[in-house]
């Protein structure tokens, strides 16, 4: 399958956006119902040409219409369904798999549920419920997904999966990945908001806080971290942030700052002799990695 668009796709990518998107028709194919496409504007690339596409398609629905964020169409999630077999909207696939290899922004599922009520069942998912209050559940974002689903697949499911048959998604390394789900009811048994315990948040917060460290390192030094292979950027900040937990850094822009010295000078750097004063430093300061670093005269600030 070749993409009529691309969606500004460098030259290099776009033979993988055209295999990625012949995979999901052959799910949508295969599937028993319809492909749908959820995209997340908010970390989207072109997120007012995307509202302007989607209106114009009229199918798609606005998942925070019934939330108190429904006059952000521009930050909103889209349920988006492409069809089944060859009735499959390969105009809109192409759309969204070129914008899944822009951004950490799209995902797609397969279900036999008709659009207005899967739009119902995803809009009763968007609440998740904290000890410090009721926040927004992204349950749609690529990247969090995996972790929701090891989290909330144990006995005890809430019937949040209950949509129907797989989701999918691109991992670190932009292959197609896909997580089952469960056969939906007549009856939507899901109750919201979605509880979420200290433990589960925390998770949460530890994946999302990975991925950001991945995105600023790619803004701040591209040459060096895109020198990474794709597969593994994600473990490298991980082994980071494990090893900077070792030296006294838990703040995040420190935690940054400390991934860039590794690209700098190795990955095993923390361990050499002349680091040891910083480390010791940072256990004991309220100072900023940067801070120490420039007085204990290893280097400047980059």
């Amino acid at each position: 399958m070749t993409l009529k668009s691309h969606l500004g796709l460098p030259e290099h990518a776009r033979p993988k956006a055209d295999a990625l998107a012949a995979s999901l028709l052959d799910v949508a194919r295969a599937g028993s119902g319809q492909l749908y496409a959820i995209v997340d504007l908010a970390a989207a690339e072109h997120a007012s040409d995307w509202v302007t596409l989607l209106k114009r398609e009229g199918t798609a629905r606005n998942l925070f219409v019934s939330q108190p964020e429904a006059a952000a169409e521009s930050l909103a999630a889209w349920l988006i369904p492409l069809g089944s077999g060859a009735e499959c909207n390969e105009v809109l696939l192409g759309f969204s798999v070129a914008q899944a290899l822009l951004s950490d922004s799209v995902s797609w599922l397969v279900s036999a549920l008709p659009t207005s009520e899967m739009t119902h069942r995803l809009s009763r998912r968007l609440t998740a419920r904290l000890d410090q209050g009721d926040a927004l559940f992204r349950y749609y974002d690529p990247r969090l997904f995996p972790a929701i689903h090891k989290e909330w697949s144990g006995p005890e499911t809430h019937h949040l999966f209950d949509l129907g048959s797989t989701w999918h998604y691109l991992d670190s390394s932009f292959d197609l990945k896909s997580l089952p789900l469960a056969p939906p009811g007549e009856a939507d048994c899901f109750t919201p908001p979605l509880r979420v315990s200290a433990g589960q948040h925390r998770a949460l917060q530890s994946i999302s806080e990975l991925h950001q460290l991945v995105r600023l390192l790619g803004l701040r030094k591209p040459d060096a971290f895109y020198r990474i292979d794709p597969a593994n950027r994600l473990d490298f900040v991980s082994i980071q942030c494990s090893n900077a937990a070792g030296c006294g850094i838990t703040r995040f822009i420190d935690l940054l700052r400390y991934c860039e010295f590794a690209m700098e000078h190795g990955e095993g750097f923390h361990q050499q002799t002349e680091w040891q004063v910083v480390w010791e430093r940072m256990r004991s300061s309220e100072a900023s990695l940067s801070t120490v670093v420039l007085e204990s005269g290893i280097g400047e600030e980059a």
